[in-house]
């Protein structure tokens, strides 16, 4: 909690960050308490929730006892946070100039043994992320990396950087899967009464941002696969030494990369066939988007 706290610290005095009353200007008394009142009557009407809502909230606290006496909560010592600067790149270098958080993650990624496994909504790598990954695979460390395919994406742009990387990550010995638009794992992320309630199934995205090294490190954060968290973004990451909770991830992982939720990508094959031709037409037209900046 202490590094958690520096951060937060840091970020909130730099001279970059500034009170929305001087930008804006101060509020009118009056309407701040309005807008509060209305919002507070909103949160406590019972009515504005779904019946299945409401009974989950009612039944919280005998939740967090249930959870309490499985052996699903895992004490971890020695947690490392860590945090990009304010100021993370100040111009000098272009559109390099990394940061702790890409440091600490290759020098992760270096020491890795065995396998690394990897959720990321955006996958772009550089020459420096390709040529890690290839020395990596080198050495016998497995590397399996997960990512959204063109129709679950929700960054076209960003799509359109990971399709001219594709076929070097696949070069350089990476596993690459694609998150299916129509993946059975859907029906577990909703109630069987949404499921029921509706003809057809919404499209889900991933968003996770974690990484299981050798089974006993897992990394969560708010890194994605990109030059744009690597040298531009302030991002963090928790470093959680615990196979027990790399497990729980891994479990999911594996579960999101069956043949039903996610297709393994060849040099022949991959997720861009789900998409209507719309879809990849306009993402062709977000390729003229530098990929320094993705």
């Amino acid at each position: 909690m202490a590094q958690v706290s520096r951060s937060f610290d840091q970020f909130w005095s730099d001279k970059r960050s500034a009170q929305v009353t001087g930008l804006m200007g101060p509020a009118d008394p009056k309407v701040a308490q309005r807008f509060a009142s209305q919002l507070r009557r909103y949160a406590c009407d019972p009515n504005n929730f779904r019946t299945s809502t409401r009974k989950r909230i009612s039944q919280v606290p005998l939740v967090f006892q249930q959870l309490a006496a499985t052996n699903e909560l895992h004490w971890v010592d020695d947690v490392v946070f860590v945090s990009d600067d304010p100021g993370k790149n100040p111009g000098k270098e272009g559109l390099g100039g990394g940061g702790l958080a890409t440091t600490t993650l290759i020098e992760i990624v270096r020491a890795a043994k065995k396998r690394i496994v990897i959720q990321t909504p955006y996958l772009i790598t550089t020459s420096l992320g390709e040529k890690l990954f290839q020395e990596t695979t080198k050495r016998g460390v497995q590397v399996i990396i997960m990512t959204n395919s063109l129709p679950t994406t929700d960054g076209l742009a960003a799509h359109r950087g990971y399709q001219r990387v594709r076929s070097k990550l696949l070069a350089a010995g990476v596993e690459l899967y694609e998150f299916r638009p129509d993946a059975r794992i859907r029906r577990d992320l909703m109630s069987s009464a949404q499921v029921r309630s509706m003809r057809k199934l919404p499209i889900y995205s991933l968003h996770a941002k974690t990484m299981v090294v050798d089974d006993e490190l897992l990394v969560i954060g708010t890194f994605n696969l990109d030059p744009r968290s690597a040298n531009l973004n302030t991002e963090c990451v928790v470093l959680i030494p615990s196979a027990a909770a790399a497990r729980g991830v891994l479990d999911w992982i594996e579960q999101e990369i069956k043949p039903e939720n996610s297709l393994r990508v060849t040099e022949k094959d991959n997720g861009d066939r789900f998409a209507p031709w719309t879809l990849r037409f306009r993402t062709w037209l977000a390729g003229f988007v530098p990929a320094a900046i993705l």
